[in-house]
């Protein structure tokens, strides 16, 4: 309950671990179309040193989406 862990396969298959301590920012977008089809994307960054990760998960279902948004909002 400490990490979020993002797998997804554009051409190749792409896993993103993350701590919960160093997510700084996490957005929940839909567009109009994702709308009518109840899905959602995240997008997070994560800080570690002086270096910023971005990843983004497109496509989620919305209660999916809003779980992990949920997680996020409770440090």
């Amino acid at each position: 309950n400490n990490q979020i862990t993002l797998t997804y396969r554009l051409f190749s298959k792409v896993t993103f671990i993350a701590e919960k301590q160093r997510v700084q920012v996490m957005h929940l977008n839909q567009s109009i179309f994702q709308k009518r089809r109840q899905i959602a994307t995240i997008e997070f960054n994560v800080k570690s040193g002086a270096m910023w990760a971005n990843a983004r998960a497109p496509h989620l279902e919305l209660e999916e989406a809003e779980k992990i948004m949920n997680w996020y909002q409770h440090k």
